[in-house]
């Protein structure tokens, strides 16, 4: 009900004006943030040490860092779309080499881009043929770049599919074993979540109270052994409606989700403002997509909902004024 009453606010409050002015900010800030990422990722590697322990020196951790950029690549973009000069082109590979080289937020290889492929077949820029031979081309890519070119994968990503899909971790060194555990850790979230719900699977545990139902736990992982505290966070937004919602929090939060879409599907872009349409649909379709196996339920997110609720309303006033 909290969120709800400030989506609503929000609504009431924003315009194309608040918009622009905010999606600026968040290119300057993140700009200033992705400089800082380098210039301490590259003193780490000429000091020898992984970036895997980038997140200790920098201005915020991982989590921060993914959400941001989840706003400022789309936003950089549609910008290098409709304006084709050196400063959008520098931006966007400012921030491509820290956030992807540097920082190493592997989920941004697949909510940018699905993202903005849901936004273009969803205002028919391509068709659901293209659609899918899209997301295969993708698919493909990654397939190809892991079997030509192994090393140049994250550890992240590489360990796990070694051990899972092809059962073979030669070559592989044991501190890069941990990676596996994040996998074992996630899956027994899910188990633990699973087993509180029981006790009221209708409205579940109740909001922010997942951490008294995994406190004074414990994970052994059974490939390094290690001994971890279980988190006090789902880990994913998905998961934390389900497991504090429960079954009417869940389903409420998905109905709202299913009408903003297809409301957006119902936006004539060629009556509005197409760039800043295209910009808040990249965005909110890209928090949708992360929010499956993360946890991105920050005020950015509640931020993004309200900003497409207004584009739809003005896309709506806009189709009234115009017949």
């Amino acid at each position: 009900i909290f969120y709800i009453i400030t989506v609503a606010l929000l609504i009431n409050y924003l315009d194309d004006k608040t918009m622009s002015t905010l999606y600026r900010i968040i290119i300057i800030v993140s700009i200033i943030l992705s400089v800082d990422i380098i210039i301490k990722g590259v003193n780490l590697l000429l000091s020898g040490v992984n970036l895997r322990n980038l997140r200790h020196y920098t201005l915020l951790d991982k989590p921060g860092y993914n959400m941001l950029y989840t706003f400022a690549l789309p936003i950089v973009l549609v910008n290098n779309y409709y304006n084709k000069n050196i400063k959008n082109r520098l931006t966007l590979l400012l921030f491509i080499i820290a956030s992807l080289f540097m920082m190493q937020i592997k989920s941004l290889l697949y909510t940018i881009p699905l993202g903005l492929v849901i936004t273009l077949s969803i205002f028919n820029f391509i068709n659901v043929k293209s659609l899918f031979k899209y997301i295969f081309l993708m698919l493909i890519t990654g397939i190809l770049v892991f079997s030509v070119y192994p090393q140049f994968i994250p550890k992240q990503i590489s360990v796990p599919i070694n051990y899972y899909v092809f059962k073979n971790l030669e070559g592989i060194e044991t501190s890069d074993l941990r990676n596996l555990d994040t996998v074992i850790v996630r899956g027994e979230i899910w188990k633990n979540s699973m087993g509180a719900i029981k006790e009221n699977p209708m409205i579940g545990i109740g909001y922010g109270n997942y951490h008294k139902v995994s406190e004074n736990k414990t994970i052994i992982s059974d490939v390094t052994g290690i001994l971890y505290n279980m988190p006090t966070v789902t880990e994913s937004g998905l998961l934390t409606f389900i497991i504090e919602g429960g079954i009417i929090g869940a389903l409420l939060h998905f109905i709202l989700i299913i009408l903003i879409s297809i409301r957006t599907k119902n936006i004539k872009v060629k009556t509005v403002k197409t760039k800043e349409v295209i910009t808040t649909s990249i965005i909110f379709f890209a928090f949708i997509v992360s929010n499956i196996v993360q946890d991105n339920l920050n005020y950015l997110y509640w931020f993004i909902i309200a900003a497409q609720i207004y584009n739809i309303r003005q896309a709506r006033l806009e189709e009234i004024r115009s017949n």
